[in-house]
């Protein structure tokens, strides 16, 4: 029986740089867009969520149940000793000062030699380079899902891997840096991680 894996992307060009990748096909579903596919021994659903709240993770589980699998996937911003393109996994996820959630790589994802970082989740995009440095001594990088979609992982308790890429550096180039290098750098780390997941055996 093949697994269930359910991969997050946030915004409507990371859902189509997946979909290209795993030659998903588009599902009309209420209230999300989504696309499936069959990949080796998974039955893939690729989400375009939208930023990912509590409340509507609690809306996702409702609607498609809970995966084996929950990836969060997508573009960040980098905030210490990154650079625009890499390829990261999260392996702490920080909301605020006073809230982490940690967890160890699977081995899987360890043997494709992936960078682990510290992601912070925002709650509005970082395009300030005074808030960058505010924000460098806490994590590598920042998205304003992946705490979130690690905290809901956990409690429906189902495995979760985050996968990241670079395509800005947090600050008031974001929007230039976001619209010239998302497609390139999102098609590279979705081809990447269909590697992973054809290498690897979860």
């Amino acid at each position: 029986m093949k697994k269930k894996l359910m991969i997050i992307c946030p915004m409507l060009r990371e859902f189509h740089c997946a979909r290209e990748c795993f030659g998903a096909v588009e599902q009309e579903e209420e209230c999300f867009r989504t696309a499936t596919a069959s990949f080796g021994g998974y039955d893939i659903r690729i989400l375009c969520s939208g930023v990912v709240t509590e409340k509507s993770a609690v809306l996702i589980k409702k609607q498609f149940g809970t995966p084996d699998l929950l990836i969060d996937s997508g573009t960040a911003g980098g905030l210490s000793g990154v650079e625009m393109g890499d390829v990261l996994a999260g392996e702490a996820f920080l909301y605020s000062r006073n809230a982490e959630i940690k967890q160890i790589l699977p081995d899987w994802a360890k043997a494709q030699d992936i960078p682990p970082v510290r992601i912070l989740t925002v709650d509005e995009p970082v395009l300030d380079g005074d808030v960058h440095s505010r924000f460098g001594d806490l994590a590598e990088i920042c998205t304003m899902e992946s705490y979130h979609l690690a905290s809901a992982a956990r409690l429906w308790g189902c495995d979760f891997f985050s996968i990241r890429v670079v395509t800005d550096l947090a600050d008031e180039y974001t929007t230039v840096n976001f619209k010239k290098k998302s497609r390139p750098y999102c098609m590279h780390l979705y081809t990447l991680l269909k590697q992973i997941l054809q290498n690897g055996s979860h």
